[in-house]
Formats: structure tokens, sequence, C-alpha cells
């Protein structure tokens, strides 16, 4: 009889480790047969893994590809009566909004997996294991997505078609009826009178505001005044719609009617007024400051004598230290500005903000206080530039004033 080997520690080790690779491979191969996803009640992505499985090789045993096979099966079953079940009740649920849209992604979803179970009939044969149950089930859905397309477009078309009768007297149901015509021509390119109704449902959904020129006061001059409205007019070229509808008009883009209200040249009406004005100017506001710190030479200056015995004088050196001083002269200028809008046929205040720009200036210069040679390394700051004039800041605050109140313009509208 032949003696048993026994394992040593080392041996034990890697026999655990084999085990637990191979219970490792195990767990992957049942995880990727799609039994997680079955167990879920997530047949079709059960579907989709095991015949993923099945189409990939066999590895070192058939557990997984066993498993693929009785779980697209079981699955497939299982997902077709669910999402069947679904299309049914969807069907008959009159009262939900959109309900063709979501039988839709059902069908979607069982074309799907009708095509990922296409795909697992071939390893299947290969196995030996009878496909004949598929021939049971549908594999084309392409009619049924094409019917359920052109409910999903009649629904969003009879919501348009409600919306557009008000469209010339609330632009919101002009908004609704745009937005769904262009809904139901996802669905349906060019659906019945989708494509024209949408453009004249838009034409009512914007919503039009003039920028009117700015209020005079006291602030400011008539020149200066005139020079803040076309700095406006200028930023309101480059940004005229602050959402898709809304759209923001200069003065020179609109004419008064007969009666007495703004519109377009073209007809359209101004549904809102934007006035703004300057509420302060504060044109010089100048200030100093001053700090002060030491410095020290980069070198040793002799700054004395000592004797350290009755025949011995030396020299004492050490670096020179002294004060320098940085002056701050700082001038500010500052701009305060109110806006509100109006309603352009009955003057009722909308909303009101306010906004402000502000621009300034600052001279810096050194001065020095001690003994010059602890500058032997250190160059003074020497103011540099002109001080500016009240007018230089002005022109200034006038510049940024334009984009500044378009942007407070944009944001008052941007979710409109």
């Amino acid at each position: 009889m032949r003696p048993i080997k026994r394992l040593t520690s080392k041996g034990k080790a890697m026999r655990l480790l084999t085990y637990g690779l191979l219970g490792l491979l195990g767990g992957l191969m049942a995880c990727s047969s799609g039994k997680t996803a079955y167990r879920r009640g997530d047949y079709a992505e059960a579907v989709k893994k095991a015949s993923e499985r099945l189409r990939q090789p066999k590895g070192w045993g058939r557990r997984g590809h066993e498993l693929a096979a009785e779980v697209v099966k079981r699955a497939f079953v299982n997902g077709y009566n669910q999402h069947q079940a679904t299309i049914r009740a969807l069907s008959a649920d009159v009262q939900r909004p959109f309900r063709w849209e979501a039988v839709f992604a059902e069908y979607e979803t069982l074309q799907a997996m009708s095509a990922d179970a296409q795909r697992a009939l071939q390893p299947l044969a290969e196995q030996q294991v009878a496909t004949d149950w598929l021939a049971n089930y549908p594999t084309d859905y392409t009619n049924a997505l094409a019917e359920t397309r052109q409910l999903a477009a009649a629904d969003r078309y009879q919501l348009a078609e409600t919306a557009f009768a008000q469209r010339q007297t609330d632009r919101l149901a002009a908004r609704t009826a745009y937005e769904q015509y262009q809904a139901a021509q996802k669905w349906v390119p060019g659906y019945q009178q989708s494509a024209q109704r949408s453009l004249e449902a838009f034409s009512f959904a914007v919503l039009r505001v003039l920028i009117e020129p700015p209020v005079p006061t006291p602030e400011l001059d008539r020149d200066d005044t005139w020079a803040l409205g076309q700095s406006v007019n200028e930023s309101l070229v480059r940004h005229t719609t602050p959402s898709p509808y809304v759209h923001l008009y200069q003065p020179d883009q609109v004419e008064v009617a007969d009666n007495g209200d703004y519109r377009l040249f073209d007809g359209q009406p101004i549904h809102e007024v934007v006035q703004f004005a300057v509420r302060n100017y504060r044109p010089y506001d100048e200030s100093y400051a001053k700090t002060s710190r030491t410095i020290e030479s980069s070198k040793l200056y002799k700054v004395g004598t000592k004797r350290i015995n009755d025949s011995t004088v030396v020299d004492i050196l050490e670096k020179i230290k002294g004060t320098v001083i940085l002056h701050t002269h700082r001038i500010e200028a500052r701009l305060d500005l109110q806006l509100r809008a109006l309603d352009a046929r009955t003057d009722a205040p909308l909303w009101t903000d306010s906004d402000y720009v502000s621009t300034d200036w600052v001279g810096q210069w050194e001065t020095f206080i001690g003994d010059s040679r602890a500058l032997d390394s250190y160059t003074l700051i020497t103011q540099t530039g002109s001080i500016p004039s009240s007018r230089d800041l002005l022109h200034s605050l006038l510049n940024q004033a334009g984009s500044s109140v378009v942007g407070t313009l944009r944001k008052q509208y941007k979710k409109q």
C-alpha cells in the first residue's frame, strides 16, 4: 500500500484558492446566463443576457450554457405575457395621457426581446435543445410599431388642435399648440397639418418685449442718457432671445398702431415694455490709504566699532533697516439702475429689478524713511499712468451698463 501523502500548508492554501476560483467562475457563469435578471422580473434583460451567453464559448463547463438555455425560454414566455398584458391595460385606459407612447415602448421591448431570442436559436440547436416553442410567438412588430406611432401622433395632434383654437387670445395656449404639433411630427413626420400649424402657432407663442430708451433723470444729462441707451441697444443686438419663446426688441424695430399700441412692422403685437432709469450716480469717490513695512539691506554695513581687548578694535557689521510706505490712491464711480416691466396694453406692473455697474482706478507708489543703504537691492514703486477724470470713469460705466442691463433682462426672461 502506498503511503498517504499529506498536504503541506502551502498545498492546502493552493487547493483552497483553486476551489475559490472555481466557485467564483461558476457564480460569474450563472450571472451571465441571465438568471439574476430573471429572478428580479426583468425578463427582457434576462433574454438578452442568456442569448449573449449562448453565443459565447462554453469554456471549462456546460453549466452556464445549460442554464442560459433554460432562462431564454422561461424569460421570453413570461416577458411576452407580461408586456402583452401591459399593452392591453394601457390601450383600455382612455384617461391616461399619451397612453400610446407607453404602448410604443412596450412594443419596442417585445421587438428587442424577440430579436435576442432569435439570435439564440442556432446555439440552442447545436446543443440539441428544442426551439419550436418560439414559433408560437410573433417575431416582427413593425406593423404594430407603425400603427402605434400613428395613434401617438394623433393624441398629440388632438391636444394641439384644442390649444390652437385659443392661439390668438392666449399666448400660453399657442405655445402648447406649437409644442404638441412638434411632438406629433416627431412621431410621424408631416402628420396632417402639424408642420404648417406649428409655424402659425409659434408666431402667437412668442412673448415680444420692447426695451424702451432710458428714462431721463437728473443724474445724467441728455447726451449721457442717450449714450446709455446706445450701449444697451448694442448689447441687445447680440442677445435678442433670452429663451426660445421670448424676443427682445429695440425702439427702432417697433411702431405705434392707430389705437396707440406698440407693434412690430409686420403687425405682431408687443406684449411687455421694459423701462429703465439711472437711480443714483456717484461720479468720483476718492480715497487714500497707507501701509508700512520694514525692509533691510542685502549686505552688511559698518555701523560702529567695538574693542575686544586693550589693543584690538573691530568693526560692527549689520544689515541696515528702513521703512517703506505704500501709498494707495483709489478712485471709484458707480451707476445704480432701476428696471421695471409693464403690460404693454394695461400698463400694469409685471416685475421690477435693480442693477448697478462700477469702475475704479488704483494708483500706487512707495516712499522710504531711514538710511538709504537699506535700499541697496530694493526699487521703490512709482506711480504710472494718469489719474482719470470723472468723464473717463463715466465712459467706462456706460460701456459696461449695456451688457449689465441686458444680463438682468436675460435673467428675468430665461424661464418664460
